[in-house]
Order: C-alpha cells, then sequence, then structure tokens
C-alpha cells in the first residue's frame, strides 16, 4: 500500500497520504525516522570506539605476528589478531613463549616491537605462589588484561567455559599490588560462585587481603564498618543479589568505599605507605557471568552502571552473539564515557520490532560492532588450548511413559488444546512471556525460588492451577500450556491424581489434630491441599503424625518414563565408578529424585538455589573428594554457573532449558581443567513428548548460533539423535531472548499441530455425517 503512494515529497506529505490509509499505522513515519536517528548515533559511537581500537590492534598485530596460534591458522592469517578460523568477536591468541620474546623481541631493533612488549610480564606475577602454574594461554591472558588496564580501556575476557578466567583475573591483581597499584578491587559474582572465588584467590593469590561482603542485612551493617577499619584491603567479593539489593549496599558498593590501602613503590615493593581513600570508588571492578548484562533496559544493568569502577572487567564463557542490542549493551557497559550522550537515541532502534527493515538496517551495523570490537575482547576455546582434555560424547536416552503418565500428559494435551485453539498468533509472545511467571518455570531466579508453604487453613493470595486435574482454570488459561507438558514429560506425581478429594477431606479432618493447625478452619486447609501435588501432599504426610497413614506406601515415585531409565543406567554407572551431575530445571523434580536415589540406595548431594551461599562450595568440596557419593543434584541455573566438578565424568539433564547456552554451561561443570577422564552427556527425552520438540529447537539453535557467528559444529560425538525439526528458531541477529523464542516457537507448534488434528477430525466426520442424512431420509 505505502509503495504504491510513492514517491513522497517530505516526512509531512508521507503523514498527510498515508493518514486515510487503512492498514499503515501513524506511528510508521516517527518510527522510521526515530530507527534513522538511532543509526546515525550508533555509527557515530562505533566511530569513536574504533579510533580507541586502532592503537590497540596494532599492539595485537605485533603480539600476533610472535604467538602460538592454533594448528589450522595460516602464516598468513597469523599476522592478524582473532585469526583461528573463527568469526566470533574478539581476539584468540594463545601463547607467546618466552623463548619467542627472548630470540625475537630482545633482540629486535623495531621500535613497534620494543613499545608493544614494554609491559610485557614474561614470568608469573609476584604474589602468585611457586606451587602454582600459570598455563601459557593463562599468562598471555594476563598480558592481554595488563594492557588494556594500563591504557585505561575496559575489556571483556570471553575464555570458553573452564579454561581459567578466575585465576588470570586473581594473577592480574596480585601483579597490580606487586607494582604498587592500590586497590581496592571490587569483584561482583553470582551467589554460587562466591566461595569458590573466595578459594582460588586463597590458592593463587594468597597475599592478597579479600573479603567477602555478603551476609543477613544485620551481618552486613557490621561488614560495612568492619571494611572500613581495615588498615589494608585489596579485594571485596560480593554477589550480583547484594550489589543491586538495598540502598545502603548500592550506596556502600557504588562511592563510599572509604578503605585504606598501601600504595607501594613499583621499584621498592617493601617501600609502602599506609593511605586512606576517602570516599574512593573501585580501582578494578570485575563483573563474573558478564553476559548477564546484555540488556541495557533491565534493572540490574542500570543498577551496575552506577558502580563508578576506574576500570570495568566482564568475564564471560558465552559467546557473544550477533545481535545489536547485546553488543551495543555490552559496549556502553565498558566504555560508558563514549555512549553517555547517545543512550535515548539507541533505545529507540530497540524497541522497533525484528523486521527485514531493521534487519537490513542492523547487518552491516552488527559487522562494524564486531570488528571494532576485537581489540576489547578475548576468547579461546579448549579446543585451541587444551590438547590434552579428554573427549566428550553425547548421546539421548528415549524414555517411554508409564500408564499413569500416559493420562496425565493426555490430560495436560487437552488443556492446552482448549487454551491454544482460540488465541490469536499475535497472542503468542504475551503468552511466552506468561511462561516465564508458571510456577516451577525455568524462568525463575535460582537465587530467588520460594518453596510452595504448607496447608496453613487461609486462602492462598494465588493457586496453582496446573496441578489438579481437571480444574476449570486450567481449561481457560495459558499461561501453564508448556510448564504443564513439561511437567507431564517429567513425572506424574508433579500434578494430583493420587490423593483424591475424598482422601484430601479425611486429611483436612485429622489436621485439626495437630497442634499447629487447632485453630485453623478445616475447609480452607482442603482448599488450600487441592493445589498440592501429589509429591507435596506425600511429604505433608510425612511431617505430622496423624497424617502418617495417607502416606504413599507404594514407591509411587519410582513410577515415571525417566525414573526408569535412571535404574538401568546408574547402577551400572556406579559399577563402572563414574561420578554424575544430574541436572534439572525444576526443583521439585530433584526433590523427587532425592527419594528415588534413597531408594536405590545410592549416595547423593543436592544443590539448588534455596541453598544457603555459605554451604556451596562445601558441598561442591565433599563431591569432589568424597568417591562413594556417586551422585550430584543440581538445578541448571544455580549448579550450571561457576562450580569445578571435575570429580564427576558423567552429566544427565533429566530436562531441557529453553536456552540450550545455559545447557552447555551445566556441562562444563565437569568438562573443563582438571578432567582426567573421558565426560558422557546424556539427555533423557519422554517419548511422543515436549522433550523431543525443545530438543529439537535447542539443536537448530545452537546450529544456527553456530552458522551465523563462525563457529565450527561442538565436537562431541551425539549417538541416537534426530535431525532438527519443528519450527526453526529466530536468526540470532533479531531482539528478544532466546527463551521467549523457544516458548513462542513450542505454543506456535502446538497451535498448528491441534488444528491440523481439528481438521482432520472436521474432515472424517464429514462422510459419517452424510451417510446418516441419506439414512435419515429412506426412513
Amino acid at each position: 500500500m505505502t509503495m504504491k503512494l510513492r514517491p513522497f515529497t517530505t516526512a509531512g506529505d508521507f503523514r498527510t497520504r498515508t493518514r486515510k490509509q487503512k492498514g499503515i499505522g501513524n506511528n510508521m513515519m516517527d518510527t522510521y525516522l526515530d530507527v534513522v536517528t538511532g543509526m546515525g548515533e550508533v555509527d557515530k559511537v562505533l566511530g569513536e570506539c574504533e579510533q580507541i581500537g586502532r592503537e590497540l590492534n596494532g599492539i595485537m598485530q605485533v603480539w600476533a605476528s610472535g604467538a602460538a596460534v592454533t594448528a589450522a591458522t595460516t602464516a598468513s592469517e597469523a599476522s592478524r589478531p582473532g585469526a583461528s578460523g573463527s568469526n566470533e568477536v574478539g581476539l584468540d591468541l594463545v601463547a607467546i613463549s618466552e623463548e619467542t620474546i627472548a630470540t625475537r623481541v630482545d633482540t629486535s631493533s623495531d621500535p613497534r616491537v620494543r613499545e608493544a612488549f614494554k609491559d610485557y610480564i614474561r614470568k608469573q606475577p609476584a604474589g602468585v605462589p611457586d606451587s602454582v602454574h600459570l598455563k601459557d594461554y593463562q599468562m598471555l591472558g594476563v598480558n592481554w588484561l595488563n594492557l588494556l588496564y594500563r591504557r585505561g580501556t575496559s575489556c571483556i575476557l570471553a575464555d570458553e567455559m573452564g579454561l581459567g578466567k578466575t585465576a588470570q583475573v586473581i594473577a592480574l591483581l596480585a601483579h597490580l599490588k606487586a607494582t604498587g597499584e592500590p586497590g581496592p578491587h571490587l569483584i561482583i559474582v553470582p551467589s554460587s560462585t562466591l566461595d569458590n572465588w573466595m578459594r582460588e584467590f586463597s590458592v593463587f593469590a594468597p597475599e592478597l587481603v579479600v573479603r567477602s561482603y555478603y551476609g543477613s542485612q544485620g551481618e552486613r551493617y557490621e561488614l560495612r564498618s568492619e571494611l572500613r577499619a581495615m588498615d589494608e584491603l585489596d579485594c571485596v567479593v560480593t554477589t550480583y543479589n547484594i550489589a543491586t539489593g538495598s540502598p545502603d549496599d548500592q550506596k556502600f558498593l557504588k562511592r563510599k568505599m572509604a578503605f585504606k590501602a598501601r600504595r607501594c613503590s613499583p621499584l621498592s615493593p617493601s617501600d609502602c605507605a599506609l593511605t586512606t581513600f576517602a570516599w574512593a570508588r573501585p580501582q578494578v571492578t570485575v563483573f563474573d557471568e558478564g553476559h548477564q548484562l546484555k540488556n541495557s533496559e533491565s534493572k540490574k544493568y542500570k543498577d551496575l552502571m552506577q558502580v563508578r569502577a576506574e576500570w570495568r572487567l566482564l568475564l564471560t564463557g558465552t559467546p557473544l552473539q550477533n545481535n545489536l542490542q547485546e553488543l551495543v549493551s555490552l559496549l556502553s557497559f565498558i566504555l560508558p564515557d563514549q555512549f553517555r550522550d547517545a543512550n535515548e537515541s539507541l533505545r529507540a532502534i530497540f524497541k522497533v520490532q525484528p523486521g527485514s527493515a531493521t534487519n537490513l538496517l542492523s547487518r552491516e551495523r552488527i559487522m562494524r560492532a564486531k570488528k571494532m570490537m576485537t581489540p576489547f575482547v578475548l576468547r579461546r576455546k579448549k579446543a585451541q588450548v587444551l590438547k590434552d582434555l579428554p573427549s566428550k560424547t553425547e548421546r539421548i536416552e528415549y524414555c517411554a511413559m508409564t500408564d499413569l503418565q500416559r493420562e496425565v500428559y493426555e490430560e495436560a494435551i487437552q488443556r492446552s488444546r482448549m487454551a491454544l485453539v482460540d488465541a490469536e498468533e499475535v497472542d503468542l509472545d504475551a503468552q511466552a512471556s506468561e511462561e516465564e511467571d508458571a510456577p516451577g518455570g525455568a524462568g525463575e531466579d535460582p537465587e530467588l525460588v520460594e518453596k510452595k508453604p504448607k496447608p496453613r487453613g487461609r486462602p492462598k493470595k494465588v493457586a496453582a492451577p496446573s496441578t489438579k486435574m481437571g480444574n476449570k482454570a486450567d481449561t481457560t488459561s495459558s499461561a501453564h500450556v508448556l510448564t504443564d507438558l513439561r511437567k507431564a514429560s517429567n513425572h506424574p506425581m508433579l500434578f494430583r491424581r493420587l490423593y483424591d478429594e475424598k482422601t484430601l477431606r479425611l486429611m483436612a479432618r485429622d489436621c485439626l489434630k495437630e497442634e499447629e493447625f487447632l485453630d485453623r478452619n478445616k475447609d480452607l486447609i482442603f482448599e488450600d491441599m487441592e493445589v498440592m501435588t501429589d509429591f507435596e501432599l506425600h511429604r505433608f504426610c510425612l511431617t505430622y503424625k496423624n497424617l502418617n497413614k495417607y502416606a504413599l506406601k507404594n514407591d509411587e515415585w519410582m513410577s515415571a518414563g525417566k525414573i526408569d531409565k535412571l535404574q538401568e543406567l546408574l547402577p551400572a554407572m556406579k559399577e563402572r565408578g563414574d561420578r554424575v551431575l544430574i541436572f534439572s530445571q525444576f526443583t521439585q523434580v530433584l526433590d523427587i529424585l532425592e527419594v528415588v536415589l534413597d531408594t536405590m540406595e545410592l549416595k547423593y548431594l543436592k544443590l539448588t538455589g534455596q541453598t544457603a551461599v555459605s554451604d556451596r562450595q562445601n558441598l561442591v568440596d565433599a563431591f569432589n573428594k568424597t568417591d562413594d557419593i556417586t551422585v550430584f543434584l543440581l538445578s541448571t541455573r544455580a549448579g550450571g554457573l561457576g562450580l569445578n566438578l571435575t570429580a564427576a565424568n558423567t552429566v544427565i539433564f533429566y530436562d531441557c532449558d529453553y536456552n540450550p547456552h545455559n545447557d552447555k554451561q551445566a556441562e562444563d561443570r565437569c568438562y573443563r581443567i582438571g578432567q582426567t577422564r573421558q565426560v558422557n552427556i546424556v539427555r533423557l527425552l519422554t517419548k511422543g513428548s515436549l522433550d523431543e520438540a525443545m530438543y529439537d529447537l535447542a539443536t537448530t539453535k545452537l546450529k544456527l548460533d553456530a552458522e551465523v557467528s563462525g563457529q565450527q559444529q561442538p565436537t562431541a560425538k551425539v549417538e541416537g539423535q534426530s535431525g532438527p525439526g519443528g519450527e526453526g528458531d529466530a536468526p540470532a541477529e533479531e531482539t528478544g531472548s532466546a527463551e521467549r523464542r523457544m516458548k513462542r516457537s513450542l505454543l506456535s507448534g502446538l497451535k498448528q499441530q491441534f488444528e491440523r488434528e481439528t481438521q482432520t477430525t472436521q474432515a472424517t466426520q464429514a462422510p459419517d455425517e452424510a451417510v446418516k442424512a441419506e439414512a435419515v431420509k429412506a426412513e
């Protein structure tokens, strides 16, 4: 329609001539102008960033000419950074040997070479114990960090997971102290990695004075006074939740870290003077798992932008995607001065829904942004630097549903059909967003998951209709469609089928015999129990003497397709001496698995987002040091970040994450430095369920990301893998989260399936109706 009205002389002419045309929004021109303005700002900012990167790029080229690069790299490619045959964002230099420096650098008459290696750290930094040996590629990483620090340019260390990014950062901080660079430094990490960071400091730089800033509100109040009073303090380690939490915490970490520090002479490290840095900002601020900062509109991003660090370092093991919003968000975080005046214009780009026109405008900027970011990002992969890392295999184990599970799944399908068959296609995005809030869904923050309260005899503000079969609420709401189907694929006890209403009323009556329920209302207790799952009700019965008789007696938790498969796999794994990590998205699945493993008499440990931060590292240590603990149960989000579990050689995914990169992170808990055995990845998929569609979409997503970013396909051998199917995922350059895109694809696929089935049913019913009509006429 718009094309037919061309040409337009001015924006006003466009508005006038399209105002009365149906199907053309009044804001089309405004949106177009906003996008063009925003793209202009992108060009301007990228130009400024390119200027900063030119000097760094020159040094990188000198380094690369003497670096040990991957075997696949040709001699001509070795003269430029980022030359490992990958089109990913970032440099991939591996190592520069001492021999290279001695024979090439020390004897060179080229002033560029001498300048490039002027501050190069040839031996392990002072402060790193002799008992610790940094690998060659880690020493190059420390030097790269030191180079950018000396030039005041923040950066991203994006080495693949398991290559020791933590050790490289700590070695840099030890070097800064040894050369007279005062702290304090601030490290912000996920809660699950806090204890591991403290432990790594004690290993790689025991002379650094490091304290964790974590605890209850009262404990943190005391800590603030204690930290300020310390004569010497090099580093403070805290969590994202604390750093973005209460005003007192944010104020303390942002601008009131009035610590004392010792300023030492680089020429004489023993010559130190005690100085108080009142109202000092952190010298170095490290953001572990920095890919969490890829959305500039999130509260976390905005809060952490207020932390006024002299130098920012982001750590991430996740490759940077071809997404203009993510790339610009990360750039604006590490180079805030360049982006300060352009944020409003840039925001206009990100509000526009992705489409062919926007993609066309973005594609060139994406390539330019990636090229420009290269000097600020260092990324090496295991295949490049760990030649002796054992192999990794992956296989699928298909699981047949039990009879009860099939009934539960079919009922969930019928509820899904009623919820989706009348839904408009445009509503699927909203429904995908609703799924993130579904109880027990994978969208939960692992540090904020709350357990469902026990029945108290008073109405709940929010019920969970998906646990009760036939609940009317389920037939009209699509918010629990995917969650219902995933639960049914996992275990029938995630619903209520074994405890009928008659039993619940008897239980409600007997609750009144317990002291805790003496003043409660029986009918309200019944209402509370109606929305509980069979497993929750079973555990509730075990809690109270007068309810023990209602507890399940026949090991019903052992009846599910995936449990049958675990009963087949785990005994053989234990016999071979395998150590197993089992990941699930659902904390209640892990609760069921605890009882399953008890029944199987297998020793295990468990870590979820509900596990106290102070206990997490102790659990990791116990598993790594105790050979007779066969299984470690972990939630994918809480247990998939930053933990070192190389004692395990087998990973079992009980269910899939909506974002396949999260599963990849979880795999790397054991496939990393220190692993000496072949690692086996096992995925449990319930036949004929949503599991298969999720896995196919995840596989497609990983392949698309690999193709777009120029990565090679994963090296793990995959056994029993079905080909990609279902509705393909969106291109990586489109805006929006991978999770939301997958949810929308799954919902759309379900709706199309239901519509096809309805059409088939109607087509087969039509002849029958015609026959009946003829029979009536004959009579």
